[in-house]
């Protein structure tokens, strides 16, 4: 999982990005939901849409500090989840 911009900025739009790597994976469509944790917010669960080989989401973190974002790739059979951990800057 990427972020444009990298690193985020609280208070300032950003997209969220997850490339998929398996080929089979990728030509297959799927729900993504990336989950939004951190110790200052309440969680957060947003849709992603297909891009490529990949899917994104445009947020807007609500405050600086470190979060835990958790993808989740839901395929008719399968459901896989990834947790990467991103810290969003302060407002510029």
């Amino acid at each position: 999982m990427n972020s444009e911009p990298s690193p985020p900025a609280a208070g300032q739009a950003s997209k969220l990005i997850v490339a998929i790597a398996n080929d089979k994976f990728a030509a297959e469509e799927a729900k993504v939901q990336f989950q939004i944790n951190s110790k200052n917010d309440l969680p957060g669960l947003i849709d992603a849409v297909k891009e490529g080989n990949g899917y994104t989401s445009d947020y807007t973190f609500p405050s600086a500090g470190d979060y835990t974002i958790t993808i989740h790739l839901m395929y008719p059979n399968d459901h896989f989840a990834f947790t990467k951990q991103l810290r969003v800057g302060e407002e510029t």
